[in-house]
């Protein structure tokens, strides 16, 4: 008698389960992945709004007169997720991100970056010759769009 030799493989119920595994995963995994795309390109915005914050410190500091315009920062040269970048009112900077996002939901926002005094409060012509005791990131109050989701924001600017 010959004796027959068994067939090695995967049976159908077995290739099943792995497809069933590998969508589970897929389905839980690609949200996180836009999530953490979209919250890339932002912080890539709220870069260009830490370039300006060494002008607006030093006008601050040295005491000269708050400037009507751009405060001496790099306004023209923006990045393909940034559309415009202002100063404005008493050296608050704002960032808006452009469409190229191509999310929704931090598409076209507004964030902010403000220099606050030692008492906690928005800096002013009466700091003059006084330096910037710490930067507010992303606080709505300053201007930052309320609609943009502060999960989009990086660690470092969150209203805080």
């Amino acid at each position: 008698m010959t004796q027959r030799k068994a067939q090695g493989g995967f049976t159908f119920i077995e290739l099943m389960g792995v497809i069933a595994i590998m969508g589970i995963l897929t389905v839980m995994i690609v949200p996180n992945i836009k999530n953490y795309s979209s919250r890339a390109k932002v912080t890539e915005a709220v870069v260009a709004l830490t370039n300006c914050r060494t002008s607006v410190s030093e006008i601050y500091q040295s005491g000269t007169p708050i400037p009507p315009d751009s405060w001496g920062c790099d306004t023209k040269h923006k990045s393909q997720y940034v559309d415009e970048i202002m100063v404005e009112g008493d050296g608050i900077i704002k960032v808006r991100t452009s469409p190229r996002l191509g999310d929704a939901r931090v598409s076209v926002k507004d964030i902010t970056l403000a220099p606050l005094n030692r008492s906690g409060g928005l800096m002013s012509a009466d700091d003059q010759g006084e330096p910037v005791f710490r930067w507010r990131c992303g606080a709505v109050v300053d201007g930052t769009d309320a609609s943009l989701d502060v999960m989009f924001l990086p660690s470092s600017c969150r209203g805080v």
